[in-house]
């Protein structure tokens, strides 16, 4: 399934917000993002889980169901169940989740990953190469090059007005989580001449990257993160607003055009592990993957962190 890429004008500029000096020298000064400020507003519990080596001999198959919602003492809706695939973990926030995979082993379908959002159609993923990928307690290790891909979707399934990226991470991968870098998961196709969006993720480096204009240019937002297994959050509200979290604490602010997921290109994959021309493969453990099509608020991404995966 190898490849040429189209994706072209790509732009580095105007948002490096890390504090890690290698990417400050890199980015360029200027631009739309914001300062380049970093904050930490809340206190949040360490990572409790830290990725397995073994697989899972057998797991039952789930039903459907009809997706039960609650809410919590904050106001945030939650479910505990889905309408496709494995359960939904207890207690998270469902207000506005447009997919959602816990990467949880099924032997119904040892090459799927579920989408387990209860939202019709399910989005789920495939994966391209069984052998470099291993099911572990911690969710689904990606040893070697392998590429995880849906059906082509409709940008609006992923928020017109905003929207968060959710993951549990262990990015492995030993090259730099730079714009060409390994991706963790890309909403893009390389016959297509740009990237909605990309989530870039080297050893202690996960950065988004996002469409801002018309020519295919990208802003980029970059966590510095620790070792191990790690709650990491990207959030761009309806106004441009932009938030990076690590383990439910504020580490990145910064805007982007407000109508920037409004740009998005129609009809085009999800895709986990490595870009849709297999020129950027990744390696790691996902345990969770979640896309909202809003940003969620900092008490909604820390009662997210504290449910676990």
């Amino acid at each position: 399934m190898v490849r040429l890429t189209l994706i072209l004008g790509i732009s580095l500029a105007s948002n490096c917000l890390s504090s890690n000096p290698d990417w400050d020298e890199a980015a360029e000064e200027g631009s739309s993002g914001g300062d380049a400020s970093t904050s930490t507003t809340m206190d949040a519990p360490s990572s409790t889980t830290s990725a397995g080596t073994s697989s899972p001999s057998s797991t039952t198959a789930i039903a459907s169901t009809t997706a039960a919602t609650d809410t919590t003492s904050s106001g945030e809706e939650t479910a505990a169940s889905s309408s496709t695939g494995d359960p939904l973990p207890d207690g998270r926030v469902v207000d506005g989740l447009a997919t959602l995979f816990t990467f949880i082993y099924d032997e119904a379908g040892p090459s799927t990953v579920f989408d387990v959002a209860g939202v019709d159609p399910p989005l789920d993923l495939t994966i391209s190469a069984t052998s470099m990928t291993t099911w572990t307690v911690d969710g689904l290790r990606i040893d070697a090059a392998s590429t995880l891909t849906t059906v082509p979707v409709v940008p609006s399934r992923f928020g017109t007005q905003g929207f968060t990226v959710e993951l549990w991470v262990d990015s492995q991968s030993p090259t730099a989580g730079l714009e060409d870098g390994p991706r963790i998961v890309a909403f893009e196709d390389h016959l297509t001449a740009w990237s909605n969006f990309h989530v870039s993720g080297g050893s202690g480096i996960i950065g988004l990257f996002v469409l801002v204009d018309e020519s295919g240019d990208t802003d980029r937002f970059i966590l510095d993160v620790e070792p191990g297994l790690r709650h990491v959050v990207f959030t761009v509200s309806a106004t441009g607003e932009l938030r990076g979290y690590e383990d439910g604490e504020l580490e990145v602010l910064g805007m982007l055009p407000a109508a920037t997921p409004m740009l998005w290109q129609d009809g085009i994959p999800f895709v986990v592990a490595n870009a849709s021309d297999s020129g950027h493969p990744w390696v790691g453990l996902l345990g969770l993957l979640a896309i909202y099509e809003r940003a969620l608020s900092a008490q909604e991404v820390l009662h997210n962190f504290e449910q676990g995966r």
